[in-house]
């Protein structure tokens, strides 16, 4: 009988846990679990089979906000951040984008989209923001037009009950 048991990593596959700032860290562990001597279940996954996942934590962060608990709510935003990160560093490995571009690009529109507090546009009221906001969105659907056509979005999120899909939804039921 071996003195190992199956949760101990082998000597030759083990890798340090990394450490530093949380999102580096959590960007480093991704990359390690997708590398060629990290996790088989992780490295197998693609943006089509981590749909389901997305959906899922998604319904959690709802489910989590609904009931109050502020440390469930963190726990569902965590393995929901867990999904954009998997679907970056799965892009990454295709040589699509990296997190950093997600994180900037997102950055980047909310301060295009916040003239009023990054630039010098006046809205005094939420209604002043909401029309600035769709005259921008207009401006902004002008100079996309073309490169939008290659990255359509459905009209209308699929709205899938909680639970029906993933491990957690499974264990609930028994599976």
């Amino acid at each position: 009988m071996s003195d190992s048991t199956p949760s101990e990593p082998s000597a030759a596959s083990a890798h340090q846990a990394p450490e530093g700032p949380p999102v580096q860290r959590l960007i480093e562990i991704m990359r390690i679990l997708r590398g060629p001597t990290g996790c088989p279940w992780d490295h197998k996954q693609t943006l089509v089979t981590l749909k389901d996942h997305l959906i899922e934590e998604s319904h959690e962060v709802l489910d989590a906000i609904d009931s109050g608990d502020r440390a469930k709510l963190c726990d569902e935003l965590g393995d929901l951040l867990l999904q954009v990160v998997f679907q970056a560093q799965v892009c990454t490995e295709e040589g699509a984008f990296t997190f950093d571009d997600v994180a900037k690009t997102i950055g980047d529109k909310l301060v295009r989209r916040h003239p009023h507090v990054f630039g010098n546009v006046k809205a005094d009221t939420a209604e002043e923001v909401l029309k600035n906001w769709e005259a921008i969105k207009k401006d902004g659907a002008r100079r996309r037009n073309a490169a939008r056509d290659t990255c359509r979005r459905p009209t209308q999120s699929p709205r899938t009950p909680p639970g029906t899909f993933g491990s957690k939804a499974r264990r609930a039921r028994g599976l």
